[in-house]
């Protein structure tokens, strides 16, 4: 008994794995320079968390709205995301 895998939905996954990674990528950064600096403080906690909120939360949403525009086209319009993902994977 064959059973048969559409690999496109299978690229289709790892290219929305790709767009999450990518996503997240502002979130981690603020994560991983809060842990080196170790804030004490108020003062210090709040303008970390300024910096935070206005530069890399600025940057993390225009990466989702990116990243989701970019989810649409793979996943609701074939053609484009065929296009995208490659005409050679059957």
């Amino acid at each position: 008994m064959k059973v048969f895998v559409d690999m496109k939905a299978h690229v289709k996954v790892l290219a929305t794995l790709g767009v999450v990674v990518i996503v997240g990528i502002p979130a981690w950064v603020y994560l991983a320079i809060r842990h080196f600096l170790s804030p004490e403080g108020f003062w210090q906690e709040f303008f970390l968390l300024g910096v935070g909120v206005l530069v890399l939360g600025g940057i993390q949403v225009s990466f989702a709205i990116v990243g989701l525009i970019v989810l649409v086209l793979i996943w609701i319009i074939p053609e484009w995301g065929e296009s995208i993902i490659g005409r050679g994977v059957k």
